[in-house]
């Protein structure tokens, strides 16, 4: 079920109950340090986009940083996340534990929420926050001129469905970001032969023998994600490549931005 979620209380929420995959700077708590940190380079990771009155749609805000940004540039903004009742598409290997990770997900993605209503409080955030899964986004959300898909599609079973969903109701353009292939790796190899004979491909992830990733499934160049929005009608595409940190660590991306 989707819905939208009552605003919650910030004396209710404390730091310890927060889980922040976005780092954040504080007035009240100073710097809150999260997996990924945006702070010098959301510009580049949203597609070097105008936001100024756009309706924007966020799948998969997680702690929010792009939501509040995008806010803060003048886009009036719903986020759409999973909640603790919502599954993690996990990879299902034959023996594996899903009931246990599903549980530990569900205290993960609660934790997750948490720290995005805790920023949005304090900063008095009027963005809308619904809940669901990425293939039952519904319609009720209304019209939007920009969706916007961080690092998602490869960590769900049908990234095709999932985008189908994600733009249904977009008039302008999508901001798709991912990670571009190790050159190096021999999938890399394999997609560039692919790709200069056949049509663009994706490859699948998991591995049956470690039993691992169980929470991404594909790799996905930026080939096949061009595509994917040449089909739905985004045939303007622009590619920008850049750097992140996570976990301290510098991370190749691609922001790809489709318009109609």
């Amino acid at each position: 079920m989707n819905k939208k979620i009552d605003n919650l209380n910030d004396e209710k929420l404390k730091l310890d109950d927060c889980y922040f995959y976005h780092t954040y700077e504080t007035e009240k708590y100073g710097i809150i340090k999260g997996e990924w940190d945006l702070r010098d380079n959301i510009h580049n990771y949203l597609g070097k986009t105008d936001f100024k009155n756009k309706r924007v749609l966020e799948v998969g805000t997680a702690s929010g940083y792009c939501c509040f940004w995008m806010e803060k540039m003048g886009a009036s903004v719903t986020a759409y996340d999973l909640s603790p009742k919502d599954s993690w598409d996990v990879v299902p290997y034959h023996n594996l534990d899903t009931k246990k990770i599903l549980e530990s997900r569900r205290k993960h993605i609660k934790k997750i929420n948490n720290s995005w209503w805790l920023i949005h409080n304090l900063i008095q955030s009027t963005a809308q926050k619904r809940y669901g899964d990425i293939y039952s986004i519904p319609e009720s959300i209304g019209n939007v001129d920009i969706t916007v898909l961080g690092l998602v599609l490869p960590h769900v079973r049908d990234p095709f469905l999932a985008l189908t969903k994600s733009v249904q109701n977009t008039s302008e353009k999508v901001i798709i970001v991912g990670s571009p292939q190790r050159k190096r790796h021999k999938k890399w190899i394999i997609d560039k032969l692919i790709n200069k004979f056949f049509q663009p491909s994706m490859f699948f992830w998991p591995n049956s023998n470690y039993q691992k990733p169980w929470d991404t499934w594909w790799m996905m160049p930026e080939t096949i994600t061009t595509e994917f929005l040449r089909i739905l009608g985004f045939g303007n595409i622009k590619v920008n490549y850049h750097q992140q940190l996570v976990n301290g660590q510098v991370r190749n991306l691609y922001t790809i931005v489709g318009r109609r």
